[in-house]
């Protein structure tokens, strides 16, 4: 059975595919969604097809709202003893460096890179029983993860990796419990080939241990961009509560 996480709601399930030309504005959610599946979904006719042209979409414009859940990355936390709200933003990193999937690997020079999940399914597979050399035995949950991100790759620090970006404010327990649902992190920029590609697409296999029965495949398509703002939204007025721009951490 496949789970859908409604990281924009009602946007995860849209189908319709955009060009790689495309001359929207500012691209959105359904736009972004459809770039990823258009190259994670391209099969050439033969040995002769060439995979989507990427390089038209070289500085696009775009702007997503995702929402903000407990205590993950980015993530909200509240202390009840101190009446504290946070909201952390920073990017979830990429585990190993060779997850970095080419072209974007040069650019990364090393580093791991961070990156902000905009879509996701997940489906559980059939458990089964594994075997060790020595006999052991244990019954291993098994799981299929497909996502779709915005990722900064750079030799340098980018505000997608830069940590401790946070919002913590004073807040009452019934303020707090009405905001946070409402809450969405929105990432600006524009879309930044490497090497002519925006899209690269790669997959990750965890293995199950004795300790952890758990397997895991996953597939993720990247997409490059160039962060400029993140901000935290209330999305129940609109309201601006916090904003970083990249400029504010340019080298000086």
């Amino acid at each position: 059975m496949g789970v859908a996480l409604g990281l924009l709601g009602n946007v995860a399930t849209a189908t319709a595919e955009v060009p790689l030309n495309s001359d929207h504005r500012i691209l959105g959610g359904p736009e972004l969604i459809a770039l990823a599946r258009s190259v994670e979904n391209f099969k050439p006719k033969d040995a002769f097809s060439a995979a989507p042209d990427q390089s038209a979409l070289a500085g696009k414009r775009f702007r997503i709202d995702l929402p903000v859940p407990e205590d993950r990355t980015p993530g909200w936390s509240y202390d009840v003893a101190r009446q504290q709200l946070e909201v952390r933003v920073e990017g979830a990193g990429l585990y190993f460096t060779r997850d970095v999937p080419q072209p974007f690997d040069s650019e990364a020079g090393g580093r791991l890179g961070a990156f902000h999940v905009f879509w996701e399914t997940t489906t559980k597979g059939e458990g089964y029983t594994g075997t060790n050399a020595f006999g052991g035995t244990a019954d291993v949950r098994s799981q299929s993860v497909r996502q779709y991100g915005l990722a900064e790759f750079s030799k340098g620090p980018t505000l997608t990796d830069r940590q401790g970006l946070a919002l913590s404010a004073a807040m009452a327990p019934g303020e707090a419990r009405a905001l946070v649902p409402n809450l969405r992190l929105r990432v600006e920029g524009s879309l930044s080939p490497i090497k002519g590609a925006v899209v690269a697409c790669f997959s990750h296999y965890t293995e199950a241990t004795f300790s952890l029965p758990e397997e895991e495949f996953r597939r993720m398509c990247l997409i490059s961009t160039k962060v400029d703002a993140l901000s935290i939204i209330d999305a129940r007025t609109g309201a601006l509560l916090q904003r970083w721009d990249a400029r504010s951490f340019a080298p000086q």
